[in-house]
C-alpha cells in the first residue's frame, strides 16, 4: 500500500511540474512580428527564377521532426537535391530521385561528409534524443551538443549560407536542467558560426502521433501538442522565403505560435 501510494504522488508530482512548465513556457510564450522578420521588398538578384532550384542537407532526417522535414523537401518543386546524412541506411525516407542518402560514423563526421563549397544552400539539423535514450549524460550531449556544432562547423565550412536549427522551448545554457542547458549550448554554438541565416527552431510540447514520449502523453491533459509536421513545413516555408531574398540576414528564433502561422 505504501508503493502504491508513493508511486501515486510521483505521478501527481509529475503531472503537477508538466502543468506549471507548460503554463510559464508554453502557454505565455513570446511571438515576433512577422515584420522583424521579413523584408519590406523582396531581394530578386537571389530569387530561384535567377539560382534554380534548393539544394538542402540534413541530419537528423530519421527523427520525429527529422523524416517529416525529408519528406516535405522532397515533395517541394522548390527542392532539387535533398541529401540525408545517417548513421545507418533508413528505407523508411521516401524513394525519391532527388533524394541521397550518405550513411557515416557520426564520430567520424569530418572526415567521411565529403562536401564542396557551393554543393548546397541550406542545412537543416534535427537532431535529438534524450538522455534515457542515449544511454547517459554524457551520451545524450555527444548527441544534441557535440555532432550538433560539428554538422554546423562543416555546413560553415562549406560556405552553406543558411542553417535552421530544431531546438527546445526553454533552451537556456545556463540551465540547472541538462536537457535545456544542452540545446542552449547547441543554440550558442551555432549562432557563434555566422551563417548568412540562422533560424532556431523552439516547438514546445510535440505531437507525434503513436510515437509520442509518455510525458508528452502526459501533458497533452492541459494543452494540444504542435505536430511534427507543422514544425516540418515551417522550416521548408523559411528556407524558401530566405532563398527568395524575402528574409532580413541574420539570427532568427521561431516559438509554437511563429511555427504555426508560417506552416499555415
Amino acid at each position: 500500500m505504501i508503493s502504491f501510494r508513493k508511486g501515486f504522488l510521483s505521478v501527481c508530482l509529475i503531472v503537477t511540474l508538466a502543468a506549471v512548465y507548460l503554463q510559464n513556457t508554453i502557454l505565455h510564450e513570446p511571438q515576433t512580428p512577422k515584420e522583424s522578420f521579413y523584408l519590406s521588398k523582396v531581394n530578386m538578384s537571389s530569387s530561384s527564377s535567377v539560382r534554380g532550384g534548393i539544394r538542402a542537407l540534413v541530419i537528423g532526417g530519421t527523427g520525429a521532426i527529422g523524416k517529416e522535414v525529408v519528406k516535405e523537401l522532397t515533395v517541394s518543386p522548390r527542392f532539387n537535391k535533398v541529401t540525408v546524412v545517417l548513421r545507418r541506411d533508413a528505407p523508411e525516407l521516401p524513394d525519391d530521385p532527388k533524394l541521397e542518402k550518405v550513411v557515416l560514423n557520426m564520430d567520424r563526421m569530418e572526415d567521411e561528409l565529403k562536401i564542396n563549397k557551393g554543393d548546397y544552400d541550406v542545412s537543416f539539423c534535427c537532431l535529438g534524443t534524450t538522455k534515457k535514450d542515449a544511454g547517459s549524460a554524457e551520451e545524450f550531449k555527444k548527441v544534441d551538443l557535440g555532432y550538433v556544432s560539428r554538422f554546423g562547423r562543416i555546413s560553415k565550412d562549406a560556405e552553406i549560407p543558411s542553417f535552421h536549427l530544431v531546438s527546445s522551448q526553454g533552451a537556456n545554457k545556463d540551465s540547472w536542467f541538462l536537457y535545456m542547458e544542452t540545446k542552449g549550448k547547441a543554440e550558442e554554438e551555432i549562432k557563434s558560426l555566422g551563417f548568412k541565416h540562422t533560424s532556431i527552431y523552439r516547438p514546445g510540447l510535440l505531437d507525434r502521433g503513436e510515437k509520442s514520449r509518455a510525458v508528452e502523453k502526459l501533458a497533452k491533459i492541459f494543452v494540444s501538442g504542435l505536430h511534427v509536421n507543422t514544425v516540418a513545413k515551417a522550416m521548408k516555408k523559411v528556407a524558401e522565403d530566405e532563398f527568395d531574398g524575402k528574409l532580413n540576414e541574420g539570427v532568427r528564433t521561431f516559438y509554437n505560435n511563429d511555427i504555426n502561422g508560417i506552416a499555415h
